[in-house]
């Protein structure tokens, strides 16, 4: 087990560093724009300029390129996931056993990323 942790904290080290570089160089920063404006992601990061700039205080720094947007978009997911995923890791271990647990969502983790393989960037 502790050896399997290792390796899957080395593969989200790996995951996390290419992130960036997939939203950089495979997806098209017109359509990223775009998902950020209809989803009101641009609104929201314009209303928390206002309203820190209302206390005084300086504006919010956040990088103009869509890229890192989404980016960091995606990043903030995974992390509302991973919580959400920690609130009910422990009733299904009760109920199903850790190793059972960890090795059903390893492996769908696993099926995850070799979809994402297949994934067509439209090219």
């Amino acid at each position: 087990m502790l050896v399997l942790t290792i390796l899957v904290f080395i593969t989200l080290v790996l995951k996390g560093n290419m992130y960036i570089y997939y939203f950089v160089n495979y997806l098209d920063e017109q359509a990223l724009s775009n998902f950020l404006e209809k989803i009101g992601f641009n609104g929201f990061i314009g209303g928390l300029n206002s309203f820190i700039t209302g206390f005084g205080l300086g504006e919010f720094e956040w990088p103009k390129d869509a890229p890192t947007s989404a980016n960091s978009l995606f990043n903030a997911s995974g992390i509302v996931f991973m919580i959400l995923g920690i609130v009910f890791s422990k009733p299904l271990a009760d109920r199903y056993g850790k190793r059972n647990i960890f090795g059903i969502f390893l492996a769908l983790s696993a099926i995850c990323l070799v979809l994402f393989n297949f994934y067509s960037h439209g090219y």
